[in-house]
């Protein structure tokens, strides 16, 4: 009997312990839940650790480099974005990847009296009203700070033009490939202030007759990005 008594005992101990072991452990570092204050000793970088929704709101000022150094845009718009991964690699490269959508609604160009190639005739300078958007930002989110997340990013889109851009028998459609470095500086309720620097290309990808382009410009940004 007490044989019987001590196998069930020793069964109902066994079928416990298992359960416990397979039980799934908590997160010590949940990801913080909208609007929650994040805990001061992780840093408000918390909010890129983990898939987030981010909405921006930016301003920026372009100059043209090389020959093209009289090329000037200033524009405002927003962008929609996703923080995708939790955190992967090791020490400073440590990060997540994140995909953003930029939407331009207003952008104006100025562009300086212009000699198309193969021609003695120069153009006026004019102002050219554009919108536009880039379908495509693809961030990496360096997060291995506290309220600091550099990041780096590969950014394409499109603009459209009141006129053909830049003058004489181009395109009103142009197409814009880039390189950018930016930083967020989080303040304490875990929404950040951003300031990006880019490297681009504008072109018309040959839709027009002719297609100088801007061949290179750097674009100067600050925005505020809240998470949710």
């Amino acid at each position: 009997m007490n044989a019987k008594i001590l196998f069930v005992f020793l069964l109902l101990s066994g079928c416990a312990a298992v359960a416990q072991s397979t039980q799934p452990t908590p997160n010590p570092n949940p990801p913080p839940s909208p609007g929650a204050i994040v805990d001061p000793d992780l840093g408000n970088v918390e909010w890129l650790r983990y898939p987030h929704w981010a909405y921006s709101i930016w301003a920026d000022y372009g100059n043209g480099v090389g020959t093209r150094t009289d090329v000037r845009a200033v524009g405002v718009g927003v962008r929609l974005g996703r923080v995708l991964t939790r955190e992967h690699g090791s020490g400073c490269a440590r990060g997540t990847l994140e995909y953003d959508i930029d939407l331009t609604p207003a952008e104006i160009y100025h562009l300086p009296t212009y000699t198309p190639r193969g021609s003695s005739v120069a153009l006026p300078a004019k102002n050219y009203y554009t919108a536009g958007f880039d379908p495509f930002v693809a961030k990496w989110n360096f997060t291995s700070g506290r309220k600091w997340a550099p990041y780096v990013a590969a950014e394409g889109g499109i603009v459209f033009s009141n006129g053909d851009l830049p003058q004489g028998d181009t395109s009103n459609v142009n197409f814009t490939s880039g390189a950018a470095f930016g930083l967020n500086r989080f303040d304490a309720g875990g929404n950040a202030w951003m300031v990006q620097g880019k490297v681009y290309h504008l072109s018309n990808a040959s839709l027009g007759l002719h297609n100088p382009g801007i061949n290179a410009a750097v674009q100067f940004k600050i925005g505020y990005t809240w998470f949710k």
